[in-house]
Protein backbone atom coordinates (compact mmCIF):
# COMPACT_ATOMS: atom_id res chain seq x y z
CA UNK A 1 0.00 0.00 0.00
CA UNK A 2 2.08 3.41 -1.34
CA UNK A 3 1.20 6.12 0.99
CA UNK A 4 2.43 9.69 0.51
CA UNK A 5 5.25 9.95 3.62
CA UNK A 6 4.97 12.88 6.09
CA UNK A 7 8.18 13.62 7.35
CA UNK A 8 6.98 16.15 10.10
CA UNK A 9 5.61 12.90 11.77
CA UNK A 10 7.92 10.34 14.35
CA UNK A 11 9.37 7.35 12.82
CA UNK A 12 8.78 4.61 14.26
CA UNK A 13 10.60 1.19 14.89
CA UNK A 14 8.57 -1.76 14.93
CA UNK A 15 9.98 -5.04 16.70
CA UNK A 16 9.20 -8.34 16.31
CA UNK A 17 10.71 -11.30 18.28
CA UNK A 18 10.33 -14.84 16.30
CA UNK A 19 11.34 -18.40 17.35
CA UNK A 20 10.96 -20.81 14.64
CA UNK A 21 6.93 -19.01 14.05
CA UNK A 22 5.86 -19.96 10.58
CA UNK A 23 2.92 -16.87 11.27
CA UNK A 24 5.12 -14.44 11.01
CA UNK A 25 5.04 -13.87 7.01
CA UNK A 26 1.08 -12.94 7.85
CA UNK A 27 2.19 -10.50 10.42
CA UNK A 28 4.61 -8.90 7.82
CA UNK A 29 1.96 -8.45 5.74
CA UNK A 30 -0.13 -6.64 7.85
CA UNK A 31 2.64 -4.53 8.78
CA UNK A 32 3.02 -3.32 5.09
CA UNK A 33 -0.66 -2.38 4.91
CA UNK A 34 -0.46 -0.21 8.00
CA UNK A 35 -2.23 3.28 7.14
CA UNK A 36 0.44 5.44 8.75
CA UNK A 37 2.69 7.72 7.26
CA UNK A 38 5.41 8.36 8.93
CA UNK A 39 8.95 6.50 8.60
CA UNK A 40 8.68 2.92 9.06
CA UNK A 41 11.05 0.17 10.52
CA UNK A 42 10.37 -3.49 10.61
CA UNK A 43 13.24 -5.36 12.80
CA UNK A 44 12.48 -8.90 12.93
CA UNK A 45 14.72 -10.50 15.63
CA UNK A 46 15.30 -14.05 15.01
CA UNK A 47 15.94 -15.81 18.28
CA UNK A 48 16.49 -19.23 16.92
CA UNK A 49 18.68 -20.61 14.32
CA UNK A 50 20.69 -18.16 13.05
CA UNK A 51 19.96 -17.38 9.02
CA UNK A 52 16.43 -19.20 9.33
CA UNK A 53 14.53 -16.03 9.18
CA UNK A 54 14.61 -14.69 5.34
CA UNK A 55 14.56 -11.22 4.41
CA UNK A 56 11.45 -10.27 2.41
CA UNK A 57 12.68 -9.90 -1.26
CA UNK A 58 9.60 -8.01 -2.19
CA UNK A 59 8.39 -4.72 0.78
CA UNK A 60 6.96 -1.84 0.90
CA UNK A 61 9.19 -1.40 4.28
CA UNK A 62 12.30 -0.69 5.05
CA UNK A 63 12.73 -4.79 6.87
CA UNK A 64 15.78 -6.00 8.65
CA UNK A 65 16.17 -9.09 9.81
CA UNK A 66 18.79 -9.78 12.89
CA UNK A 67 19.79 -12.44 14.34
CA UNK A 68 20.07 -12.80 18.51
CA UNK A 69 22.30 -16.28 19.99
CA UNK A 70 20.41 -15.34 23.57
CA UNK A 71 17.66 -17.35 24.03
CA UNK A 72 14.44 -15.33 25.18
CA UNK A 73 11.96 -13.40 23.85
CA UNK A 74 13.26 -10.50 25.91
CA UNK A 75 17.12 -10.74 24.49
CA UNK A 76 15.52 -10.76 20.85
CA UNK A 77 13.39 -7.46 21.47
CA UNK A 78 16.49 -6.05 23.31
CA UNK A 79 18.63 -6.96 20.51
CA UNK A 80 15.98 -4.78 18.05
CA UNK A 81 16.52 -1.89 20.78
CA UNK A 82 19.90 -1.91 19.96
CA UNK A 83 19.55 -1.10 16.28
CA UNK A 84 16.43 0.37 16.27
CA UNK A 85 16.38 4.10 14.46
CA UNK A 86 12.98 5.43 15.20
CA UNK A 87 11.76 7.93 17.85
CA UNK A 88 8.70 5.87 18.93
CA UNK A 89 9.65 1.58 19.73
CA UNK A 90 6.36 -0.52 18.92
CA UNK A 91 5.85 -4.27 19.38
CA UNK A 92 4.53 -6.68 18.56
CA UNK A 93 4.52 -11.24 17.77
CA UNK A 94 5.45 -12.95 15.64
CA UNK A 95 2.15 -14.74 15.87
CA UNK A 96 0.04 -11.21 15.77
CA UNK A 97 -1.46 -9.60 13.11
CA UNK A 98 -2.07 -5.81 13.46
CA UNK A 99 -4.68 -3.69 12.44
CA UNK A 100 -3.87 -1.46 9.49
CA UNK A 101 -4.68 1.35 11.60
CA UNK A 102 -2.33 -0.24 14.66
CA UNK A 103 0.72 2.08 14.64
CA UNK A 104 -1.88 5.04 13.35
CA UNK A 105 -3.67 4.90 16.45
CA UNK A 106 -1.14 3.90 18.47
CA UNK A 107 1.45 6.77 17.90
CA UNK A 108 -1.60 9.32 17.85
CA UNK A 109 -2.58 7.97 21.43
CA UNK A 110 0.84 8.49 22.90
CA UNK A 111 1.76 11.58 21.57
CA UNK A 112 -1.80 13.06 22.59
CA UNK A 113 0.28 13.84 26.23
CA UNK A 114 3.52 14.57 26.38
CA UNK A 115 3.59 12.50 30.33
CA UNK A 116 2.68 8.96 28.12
CA UNK A 117 5.82 7.02 28.39
CA UNK A 118 4.06 3.70 27.03
CA UNK A 119 0.55 3.13 25.28
CA UNK A 120 -1.06 -0.36 25.16
CA UNK A 121 -3.52 -1.63 22.35
CA UNK A 122 -6.32 -3.88 22.65
CA UNK A 123 -5.66 -6.96 21.82
CA UNK A 124 -8.50 -9.40 19.73
CA UNK A 125 -8.30 -12.89 20.25
CA UNK A 126 -9.34 -14.92 17.03
CA UNK A 127 -10.61 -18.19 17.43
CA UNK A 128 -11.20 -20.27 14.14
CA UNK A 129 -14.32 -20.99 12.29
CA UNK A 130 -15.51 -23.32 14.37
CA UNK A 131 -14.49 -22.71 17.78
CA UNK A 132 -14.53 -25.31 20.60
CA UNK A 133 -14.18 -24.35 24.76
CA UNK A 134 -10.49 -23.74 24.38
CA UNK A 135 -10.72 -21.10 22.33
CA UNK A 136 -13.90 -20.07 23.50
CA UNK A 137 -11.82 -19.31 26.98
CA UNK A 138 -9.27 -17.91 25.12
CA UNK A 139 -11.21 -15.43 23.81
CA UNK A 140 -13.27 -14.84 26.80
CA UNK A 141 -10.52 -14.20 29.81
CA UNK A 142 -6.84 -13.68 27.59
CA UNK A 143 -5.21 -10.75 27.15
CA UNK A 144 -6.89 -7.97 29.20
CA UNK A 145 -5.19 -5.16 28.45
CA UNK A 146 -6.99 -2.71 30.20
CA UNK A 147 -6.51 -4.00 33.04
CA UNK A 148 -2.88 -4.89 32.87
CA UNK A 149 -2.54 -1.31 32.39
CA UNK A 150 -5.22 0.51 34.93
CA UNK A 151 -4.28 -2.32 38.06
CA UNK A 152 -0.95 -3.85 37.11
CA UNK A 153 0.96 -1.16 35.31
CA UNK A 154 2.32 -3.30 32.49
CA UNK A 155 1.01 -3.55 28.81
CA UNK A 156 1.51 -6.88 27.05
CA UNK A 157 4.41 -6.71 24.42
CA UNK A 158 2.04 -8.25 21.53
CA UNK A 159 0.73 -4.49 21.34
CA UNK A 160 3.27 -1.86 23.09
CA UNK A 161 4.49 1.77 21.81
CA UNK A 162 6.62 3.33 23.85
CA UNK A 163 8.97 6.38 23.36
CA UNK A 164 13.08 6.15 22.92
CA UNK A 165 13.42 8.26 25.95
CA UNK A 166 11.55 5.81 28.16
CA UNK A 167 14.04 3.04 27.32
CA UNK A 168 17.02 5.46 27.84
CA UNK A 169 15.57 6.86 31.39
CA UNK A 170 14.58 3.16 32.38
CA UNK A 171 16.68 0.77 30.83
CA UNK A 172 15.92 -2.15 28.76
CA UNK A 173 14.08 -5.26 29.40
CA UNK A 174 15.26 -7.84 31.59
CA UNK A 175 16.85 -10.38 29.06
CA UNK A 176 17.17 -12.83 32.10
CA UNK A 177 13.05 -13.16 32.35
CA UNK A 178 11.35 -15.49 30.16
CA UNK A 179 8.00 -14.85 30.61
CA UNK A 180 6.56 -11.53 32.48
CA UNK A 181 9.60 -9.45 31.13
CA UNK A 182 6.71 -6.95 30.02
CA UNK A 183 5.37 -6.71 33.07
CA UNK A 184 9.07 -6.26 35.12
CA UNK A 185 9.21 -3.03 32.52
CA UNK A 186 5.73 -1.53 33.06
CA UNK A 187 5.84 -1.39 36.20
CA UNK A 188 9.55 -0.04 35.92
CA UNK A 189 8.34 2.68 33.55
CA UNK A 190 5.45 3.55 35.84
CA UNK A 191 7.45 3.80 39.07
CA UNK A 192 9.83 6.44 37.24
CA UNK A 193 6.77 8.67 37.12
CA UNK A 194 5.75 8.16 33.39
CA UNK A 195 1.75 7.83 32.66
CA UNK A 196 0.70 4.93 31.07
CA UNK A 197 -2.09 4.64 28.63
CA UNK A 198 -4.45 2.08 26.99
CA UNK A 199 -5.38 2.63 23.11
CA UNK A 200 -8.92 0.66 22.26
CA UNK A 201 -8.35 1.48 18.98
CA UNK A 202 -5.31 0.12 18.22
CA UNK A 203 -5.61 -3.51 18.02
CA UNK A 204 -3.94 -6.44 17.46
CA UNK A 205 -5.32 -9.89 16.54
CA UNK A 206 -3.80 -12.87 18.11
CA UNK A 207 -4.99 -16.54 17.65
CA UNK A 208 -6.45 -18.40 20.22
CA UNK A 209 -5.38 -21.24 21.14
CA UNK A 210 -6.75 -24.35 20.80
CA UNK A 211 -6.08 -27.04 23.70
CA UNK A 212 -5.89 -27.84 27.03
CA UNK A 213 -2.25 -28.55 26.31
CA UNK A 214 -1.55 -25.07 24.57
CA UNK A 215 -3.16 -23.39 27.69
CA UNK A 216 -0.91 -25.20 29.70
CA UNK A 217 1.77 -24.48 28.37
CA UNK A 218 1.03 -20.54 28.62
CA UNK A 219 0.22 -21.12 32.19
CA UNK A 220 3.80 -22.63 32.10
CA UNK A 221 5.74 -19.83 30.92
CA UNK A 222 3.75 -17.53 32.88
CA UNK A 223 4.20 -19.06 36.07
CA UNK A 224 7.80 -19.79 35.43
CA UNK A 225 8.08 -15.68 34.92
CA UNK A 226 6.86 -15.30 38.15
CA UNK A 227 8.80 -17.10 39.74
CA UNK A 228 11.70 -15.75 38.44
CA UNK A 229 10.39 -12.59 39.63
CA UNK A 230 9.46 -13.55 43.02
CA UNK A 231 11.80 -16.29 44.17
CA UNK A 232 11.02 -16.50 47.84
CA UNK A 233 9.29 -19.45 49.57
CA UNK A 234 6.68 -17.20 50.87
CA UNK A 235 5.84 -15.34 47.54
CA UNK A 236 5.44 -19.38 46.33
CA UNK A 237 3.05 -19.84 49.40
CA UNK A 238 0.85 -16.63 48.13
CA UNK A 239 1.20 -17.46 44.86
CA UNK A 240 -0.45 -20.91 45.70
CA UNK A 241 -2.93 -19.95 48.23
CA UNK A 242 -4.50 -17.40 45.83
CA UNK A 243 -4.47 -19.49 42.80
CA UNK A 244 -6.15 -22.66 45.23
CA UNK A 245 -8.56 -20.44 46.73
CA UNK A 246 -12.16 -19.87 45.15
CA UNK A 247 -12.41 -18.04 41.85
CA UNK A 248 -15.18 -16.19 42.66
CA UNK A 249 -14.14 -12.84 41.42
CA UNK A 250 -12.26 -13.90 38.00
CA UNK A 251 -15.50 -15.94 37.63
CA UNK A 252 -17.84 -12.77 37.54
CA UNK A 253 -15.57 -11.30 35.47
CA UNK A 254 -15.72 -14.40 32.97
CA UNK A 255 -19.61 -13.92 33.22
CA UNK A 256 -19.82 -10.85 32.07
CA UNK A 257 -17.37 -11.18 29.33
CA UNK A 258 -18.63 -14.45 28.19
CA UNK A 259 -19.20 -14.57 24.61
CA UNK A 260 -22.93 -14.32 22.98
CA UNK A 261 -25.53 -17.44 23.13
CA UNK A 262 -22.80 -18.85 26.17
CA UNK A 263 -25.72 -20.36 28.00
CA UNK A 264 -25.32 -22.44 31.64
CA UNK A 265 -23.97 -25.57 30.57
CA UNK A 266 -20.79 -23.67 28.44
CA UNK A 267 -20.45 -21.69 31.19
CA UNK A 268 -19.95 -24.25 33.18
CA UNK A 269 -17.63 -26.13 30.84
CA UNK A 270 -15.46 -22.31 30.72
CA UNK A 271 -15.21 -22.23 34.63
CA UNK A 272 -13.98 -25.72 34.89
CA UNK A 273 -11.06 -25.03 32.31
CA UNK A 274 -10.11 -22.17 34.62
CA UNK A 275 -10.39 -23.78 37.89
CA UNK A 276 -8.55 -26.80 36.45
CA UNK A 277 -5.33 -24.08 35.04
CA UNK A 278 -5.74 -21.93 38.00
CA UNK A 279 -4.52 -25.90 39.74
CA UNK A 280 -2.46 -26.35 37.30
CA UNK A 281 -0.48 -23.40 38.20
CA UNK A 282 -0.20 -23.87 41.68
CA UNK A 283 1.28 -27.40 41.14
CA UNK A 284 3.97 -25.60 38.57
CA UNK A 285 4.51 -22.94 41.31
CA UNK A 286 5.32 -25.42 44.09
CA UNK A 287 7.51 -27.87 41.74
CA UNK A 288 9.79 -24.58 40.50
CA UNK A 289 10.07 -23.55 43.95
CA UNK A 290 11.16 -27.28 44.96
CA UNK A 291 13.02 -28.23 41.56
CA UNK A 292 14.33 -25.11 41.08
CA UNK A 293 14.44 -26.00 38.07
CA UNK A 294 15.31 -23.56 34.88
CA UNK A 295 12.42 -21.83 33.32
CA UNK A 296 10.87 -23.17 29.75
CA UNK A 297 11.32 -20.40 26.57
Amino acid sequence: MALHLDPGKPGVSVIVPVYQDPRLSLCLDALQQQCYTGPIEVIVVNNGMPGSVPVPLVSNLDIRVIDEAQPGSYNARNAGLRVARGEILAFTDSDCVPDAGWLSAGVACLLEDSARGLVGGRITIVPGKTPNMFERYEATVSFPQKRYIEQWSFAATANMLARRNVFATVGAFSGSLRSGGDADWGQRVASAGFALHYCDAAVVQHPARRSYKELVGKVRRTVAGERDRHPSSRSCARFCLEALSPPFRPLKRMWRDRPAGTGTLAFFCLASIMIALRWRAAYERLRLQIAKSASPR
